[in-house]
């Protein structure tokens, strides 16, 4: 926060629980090698006011040495966030964010 030009800090922890729901889905190709769809979505004003997530990718195995299965996953990810916590200058600001990427 600044204030008549002086910044004030406050450290504030914010954590959140809560209900979700989503399922699996994955398709084997060949051996060491499927197709992964996974998604949830939750919230629903326990925690968070609405959260979604979604991945769709391949996994691969690559290596088993001593009989550890050495995997990797290509894919994208996309994931929503609908946060805010508190009134006034308790208030948690509002995070509000969608974010997407390769994983």
């Amino acid at each position: 926060m600044v204030s008549r030009n002086r910044a004030i800090a406050r450290r504030r922890d914010v954590d959140w629980v809560d209900p979700l729901v989503g399922f699996r889905v994955r398709q084997q190709l060949a051996p060491g090698q499927a197709l992964v769809f996974r998604a949830d979505v939750g919230g629903f004003d326990a925690g968070r006011q609405f959260s979604w997530n979604v991945l769709g990718a391949q996994s691969f195995n690559f290596a088993v040495r001593n009989g550890v299965t050495y995997a990797g996953v290509l894919g994208y990810r996309a994931l929503s966030v609908d946060y805010q916590k508190g009134s006034g200058l308790n208030r948690y600001d509002e995070f509000d964010e969608v974010q997407m990427g390769r994983s």
